[in-house]
């Protein structure tokens, strides 16, 4: 479960560089929210396969309970 800890390390990068943003006001230099944009994807992704990921462990968890009531 890897992806989670990388999840939120690109949050974090994203939330640092939309904090630069903000500070910026109207005279944000286009660079920030590019890098800001960046990091958007990777944290997206890295957020998909995680639920992913925890929606299967969900799933075989629920065959063995299932499984293990019947016998």
């Amino acid at each position: 479960m890897f992806q989670l800890p990388a999840a939120a390390t690109f949050d974090y990068a994203e939330n640092l560089q939309i904090g630069r943003i903000l500070a910026a006001g109207p005279s944000v230099d286009l660079s920030v929210v590019e890098a800001a944009s960046r990091m958007t994807v990777p944290k997206s992704l890295a957020s998909s396969v995680t639920e992913t990921c925890l929606i299967a462990l969900a799933v075989i968890a629920g065959l063995r309970w299932r499984r293990r009531r019947r016998s």
